[in-house]
């Protein structure tokens, strides 16, 4: 059984997210936050990661909705799954 908050904890948000848009270190508050071109609305500058919140969180100011989105929520959203198989690939990601 996968445990889930072990993969959230342990997965390199700002890695992951950092390999489908560029990103910027926007504020050292809190642990750091960092900004970049949303890869799924393409708004530059709207997409926001804060990587060493525990979990690590992520949202886009204008298409997501809500913040505090986890790693799990953005393979789920850039890859086109549901979010069981989100956090699938996300352990899978830290196994190898």
């Amino acid at each position: 059984m996968i445990d889930l908050e072990s993969v959230k904890q342990r997965a390199d948000l700002l890695d992951i997210i950092g390999r489908d848009t560029l990103l910027k270190h926007v504020a050292s508050t809190n642990g750091g936050e960092y900004a970049g071109a949303c890869p799924f609305c393409g708004g530059s500058d709207r997409l926001r990661v804060q990587p060493n919140a525990r979990p690590g969180r992520w949202f886009c100011r204008v298409c997501t909705g809500v913040s505090g989105l986890t790693v799990i929520d953005y393979i789920a959203r850039r890859d086109n799954l549901d979010p069981k198989k989100g956090l699938i690939q996300a352990n899978e990601a830290l196994v190898l």
